[in-house]
């Protein structure tokens, strides 16, 4: 699959969640008008004790208690594309990309954990038969993100990288894989959508600077560029 076409893929898929979860979105604030308290009840205190506290307070104070021992977590599926420098990874240029991106915590504080790995893969037609490029990278560190009116969540981490190529080409005798690991950092972002109370949807891009590869004699640029699409679960947002 061509670059074009993932594309195309991601917008269609991102378009048809969209579609679909605007019901969701309606039907929330149809909820949220209805769970208001009317001012009139909140001064008159109806259905409380002389001293009482109102029983909205008393909810907020248990789901207080309750958030000190809880954790804030994002499970994002990862679908795009890796760049790199097709002169010096010829045939090689573009990469399918598969990845997940784990975001976790202790609920209430301003930065979390980032536990990310990814997979991707470039297979091109060369004179005498097809060879193919992998590459395995694990990415911890850390991430923040933002929840805006509980369903927007732009979002931007950093950390270190390291990654694991596998490069193929063909000789006289066959198909030879070389290989070779390299480590760098990464720094990236995105911007999600939550959908309901716990699915996201959004698109994600990563810059990596990583040290070279040396495959087949040569040294090979390690740095590389990452766009795609995200999709994921994750823990009920902030109360606002």
């Amino acid at each position: 699959m061509n670059a074009r076409r993932l594309a195309v893929l991601l917008a269609s898929v991102l378009a048809v969640i969209a579609i679909s979860a605007w019901p969701v979105f309606a039907q929330e604030e149809k909820e949220e008008g209805k769970g208001e308290t009317p001012p009139e009840a909140e001064q008159k205190g109806e259905g409380q004790s002389e001293g009482e506290e109102p029983v909205a307070v008393k909810a907020e104070q248990k789901e207080e208690e309750k958030e000190g021992g809880a954790w804030d977590w994002n499970l994002n599926l990862f679908a795009g594309i890796r760049n790199t420098d097709a002169s010096e990874w010829n045939p090689y240029e573009v990469y399918n990309e598969l990845g997940l991106e784990a975001t976790w915590g202790k609920k209430g504080q301003p930065i979390l954990f980032a536990t990310d790995i990814y997979i991707s893969q470039d297979k091109e037609d060369v004179p005498g038969g097809e060879v193919a490029s992998q590459v395995w990278q694990f990415s911890p560190g850390l991430r923040k993100i933002w929840f805006i009116k509980k369903h927007w969540a732009p979002y931007f981490g950093a950390g270190v990288n390291y990654a694991q190529a596998d490069y193929e080409t063909l000789t006289a005798t066959g198909t030879e894989t070389i290989d070779d690991a390299t480590w760098g950092f990464w720094a990236g972002g995105g911007f999600m959508a939550r959908v309901g109370a716990h699915f996201n949807v959004g698109v994600a891009m990563r810059f990596e600077a990583n040290r070279v590869y040396n495959i087949a004699g040569m040294e090979r640029e390690g740095n590389s560029v990452h766009y795609g699409l995200v999709l994921g679960w994750g823990s009920a947002p902030p109360t606002d």
